[in-house]
Order: structure tokens, then C-alpha cells, then sequence
């Protein structure tokens, strides 16, 4: 049925349609067993504050003014954050929705239904998101495809139905990636699967060379031990990308650090000092890496890749980045980064240029 849903979604988005309003109430089942996913387009009807959570989970649209952005868009239980706070909705709303939806086909509960809708949009903004009702034999993919979906901030959710749809195929096949045409482009996981067995036979590799070649010692690393106190107002949060980057010679911090305005900021630490600090100009970042020595941070907005001192100064600008899969700062003062998941691998200067 997930499935189905999916594909509903990846049909309407590719026709540039946004549901807004995805929920059970809007999803039937044929006399052949087939899924569809009903009412396109939102109910203009007000909502009401009262009702139990048993009404509530199939409760009224709640809409003001529905062509403004600014609206309280879709019903409140399965409605996106962003939605919850007025603003207005693109297919990542759906995609939120379709989280919340899969979430409770699996546990038979709804995630954020309160007492009443004010209380469930509460919820929605900041409630815990548990996944620990899920079946023991959910697979890996399915469990990782919901917190991709219920990521709060958008630009860490997941962006595509299509990505949905190849996640829950792949579960359906057993975990293995489905069969493609000749000449498609391999699954995200079979490229993360294919890179993760080239680690471990260069791991290997390099411990056989290092036996053969007489069994060298190696001085023990050194283990730091330091309590992470992000400075107030701040919090750390689910995220897809890496939340923490950890410099060349291990005795700096960067922090992704959610702020209570909403906005992520990076939050820096030198091992050597006590305090953690937030890195003014780094408002939307969405991961970062550090220089060589350590004394400059790259990071992702939602739009571009941008540099700063770690010390603190102005950020600049260095290329555009979308949607960003990443990036390594290497010696020889170059970037190598990924601006999107379909792009392939570009170089720069890390002093900015082509």
C-alpha cells in the first residue's frame, strides 16, 4: 500500500502537482485492492480547537485564506512543519505526510494526534518523533526512509517520491536494489555499498603491507575526553548529513546546532578552550569541513558552498551548491564537493574561482 501511495505522489509531483493534504481519510483502497489517493486540492473549510484525538485524525482541513502562503495549510496531525507554522508548502510537505501516513500503517498509532488541534500542531512543531513501536522486522531501508521523511527542516528531508518509491521497492525485494534498465544510473545505496567494500579491501591491504613489511609499531592515539555543552538557546537534531566535522588534528569542533529561531548556525569549538561559540554568517548550514590546518571551515547552505575562519570574520561565497551531497578540503588547496545527488564530483580552488 506504501508503495502505491508513492507512486501516487511521484505521478502527481511529476505533473507539478503538490497534494498539501495527504492523510488516511484521502487514501482508499479498490474492490481490487488497489490504492487511491483522493481530494487534490484543499477542502475550503475552517477547523475547529475541539474534538478528541479519535476525531481529530480525520478531522476538517484546517485552511485561512487557502491561496495565501501564509495559510494554515492541511489537517493537523499530518501536516509538515512548515505548514504548522503558516508557510507555504512544497512536495516535501507531501513527503512529510506520507512519513507520518507509513509511520502508522506500521505501528497503528498516529505519531503527533493530541487532545485538540493547537495541541497536535505543538506536537507536529515539537514533539519526540519515536520509532521504537516499529516491528522488530522492519527493514533497515524503511526505518531510514521515515527519518528521512520526518526530518523538521526541510532541507534535510527527503526530496523526491521517486527516492521513496526505490527505497520501499528495494524493502520489498529483500533488501536487495531492484533490477534497472541497462544503462541506469545505480542506486544510491549500491554506490554507498560498492565505496563501503572499497574501504574495507584498502583496510585490509594496508594491514597485510603493514605486517609483511616487518610489523611496525604504532604509538597509540590519543583519546580525548570533553563534555559537549552547545550554548543556550541551541540543540543538536536528527539530520542525513554529518552533524559534527572534526579537524585535521583532532583539537577542533564544528556543530550543526539548531537555534530556537528556527535557523541552523554552526557552533565551534577549540578542545583547548571551555566555551563552544556560534560562527556569526553561517545561518542555513547544513554540514560543513574543515581546512588542512584546520584553520578554515567549508560549509553547505541550502544554496551554495561558502568558507569562513574558524576564528570568526566574514563567510564568502564560493560556488553554487543546491542541493549538496558533501565535500573534502584537500592539501593542496583544493575543494572537491558534490552540489547535488546527480551531479558528479567538482573541484575548485579553495581560495574561490572556477
Amino acid at each position: 500500500m506504501a508503495l502505491q501511495i508513492a507512486q501516487a505522489l511521484e505521478a502527481a509531483h511529476g505533473q507539478g502537482i503538490v497534494h498539501r493534504d495527504l492523510k488516511p481519510a484521502n487514501v482508499v483502497l479498490d474492490e481490487e485492492g488497489g490504492v487511491k489517493v483522493l481530494d487534490f486540492g484543499l477542502a475550503k473549510l475552517l477547523g475547529s480547537d475541539g474534538g478528541g484525538a479519535g476525531e481529530l485524525a480525520n478531522s476538517p482541513t484546517l485552511t485561512h485564506q487557502t491561496t495565501l502562503a501564509g495559510s494554515l495549510l492541511g489537517t493537523a496531525a499530518y501536516m509538515s512543519p512548515e505548514q504548522a507554522k503558516g508557510r507555504a508548502a512544497d512536495a516535501r510537505a507531501d513527503l512529510w505526510a506520507f512519513g507520518v501516513v507509513l509511520l502508522e500503517m506500521l505501528t497503528g498509532r498516529s505519531a503527533f494526534v493530541q487532545d485538540t488541534a493547537t495541541e497536535t500542531l505543538a506536537a507536529v512543531l515539537r514533539g519526540d518523533i519515536d520509532l521504537g513501536d516499529l516491528p522488530p522486522e522492519t527493514p533497515s531501508g524503511i526505518r531510514r526512509l521515515l527519518r528521512r521523511c520526518l526530518a523538521r527542516d526541510r532541507k534535510q528531508r527527503l526530496h523526491s517520491a521517486a527516492d521513496a518509491r526505490l527505497e520501499i521497492e528495494e524493502a520489498l525485494a529483500g533488501g536487495e536494489p531492484v533490477e534497472r534498465a541497462r544503462g541506469a544510473l545505480p542506486s544510491r545505496r549500491g554506490l554507498w555499498a560498492a565505496l563501503a567494500l572499497g574501504v574495507v579491501a584498502l583496510a585490509i591491504l594496508g594491514i597485510l603491507g603493514a605486517w609483511m613489511a616487518g610489523r611496525r609499531s604504532v604509538p597509540a592515539a590519543e583519546s580525548i575526553h570533553v563534555p559537549l555543552a552547545l550554548p543556550p538557546g541551541y540543540e543538536l537534531t536528527l539530520r542525513i548529513q554529518p552533524s559534527v566535522a572534526i579537524s585535521p588534528d583532532g583539537r577542533r569542533l564544528a556543530i550543526v546546532a539548531h537555534g530556537s529561531d528556527e535557523v541552523n548556525v554552526l557552533v565551534v569549538r577549540d578542545l583547548g578552550v571551555h566555551a563552544a561559540r556560534v560562527l556569526a554568517g553561517t545561518e542555513d548550514v547544513g554540514s560543513a569541513f574543515f581546512s588542512p590546518d584546520g584553520e578554515w571551515l567549508a560549509y553547505f547552505t541550502g544554496e551554495e558552498l561558502r568558507r569562513v575562519p574558524f576564528a570568526g570574520g566574514p563567510s564568502e561565497r564560493l560556488a553554487a551548491a543546491s542541493d549538496s551531497r558533501g565535500g573534502a578540503w584537500g592539501p593542496d588547496g583544493t575543494i572537491v564537493f558534490s552540489p547535488g545527488p546527480e551531479t558528479g564530483l567538482f573541484r575548485m580552488p579553495a581560495s574561490g574561482g572556477e
